[in-house]
């Protein structure tokens, strides 16, 4: 009888997601309240057409989708770099356990429309009626416009992104044309001031047994840290247990 050999796997993604954000501030404001399906806004790519026999990118209007999610990577710790320096130092790494109860879907990354529609009003409906797959395309690389950070021709395949939507969603699909950057961050502008959110946007979760990581940017950071965690009657009396999950990105750095 032959003989079957267990298949070895090696792991090219981190075991667990990870939603990195500017400050300290915003980074304690989640744990006390819960991660945010924040309004963003997405890019589809441009129909591919077939003109004089050469294959083009369709120009002309755009079309984008704005949906509320919260946004995690599962990219190793150790090629975390570029990431950090677009979204930021601090971050929460959540469990697969923590994964399992949420909605969490990895995005589809696409450099071409797939729709396979060049008709505009057609291809529109069909992001629409398809807004399940919609809301997770992302394009695989291009330009990055966010809290004042602008730069060209980012890499987003790199970021290995997943989403978290919220469990009880009543949002329609938002689907907008637009000509230039600038008109699509006014149309978000705008969206933003019209947005309500409400507590099923929040995704909830327990520090011991929801989280993994707790990562902050330096040591000074962490004085501060256990002032504010000994502040929560949640978890002042479970220190112990929760200290041991904090790293520091500046510690980390050197490795990577």
């Amino acid at each position: 009888m032959e003989k079957t050999e267990k298949h070895s796997t090696e792991h090219f993604r981190a075991l667990r997601l990870f939603h990195y954000t500017k400050d300290y501030e915003t980074l304690m404001e989640i744990i006390k309240n819960g991660l945010r399906c924040s309004l963003l806004y997405e890019k589809i790519p441009n129909p591919v057409i077939l003109k004089d026999k050469k294959v083009e990118t369709k120009r002309g209007d755009k079309l984008a989708y704005m949906v509320k999610c919260a946004c995690m990577c599962d990219t190793p710790l150790s090629k975390v770099r570029s990431h950090v320096e677009i979204y930021g130092k601090y971050a929460i790494g959540f469990s697969s356990k923590k994964l399992d109860k949420t909605i969490a879907m990895p995005v589809i990354y696409s450099n071409a429309d797939i729709s396979g529609i060049d008709n505009d009003s057609e291809r529109s409906e069909f992001y629409r009626s398809n807004w399940g797959i919609t809301r997770r395309v992302k394009m695989v690389n291009g330009k990055f416009v966010k809290d004042g950070v602008d730069l060209d021709n980012v890499y987003f395949m790199d970021e290995n992104e997943w989403r978290f939507f919220p469990v009880k969603d009543a949002s329609k699909p938002s689907l907008h044309w637009y000509n230039n950057e600038d008109e699509l961050q006014n149309m978000l502008k705008d969206e933003q001031k019209k947005v309500k959110y409400t507590k099923n946007d929040y995704i909830k979760f327990d520090i011991l047994d929801d989280v993994e990581y707790i990562i902050l940017e330096d040591k000074e950071d962490y004085a501060r840290f256990l002032e504010d965690i000994k502040k929560d009657k949640k978890y002042e009396k479970r220190l112990e247990d929760i200290l041991p999950k904090v790293l520091f990105y500046e510690s980390l750095k050197r490795d990577l």
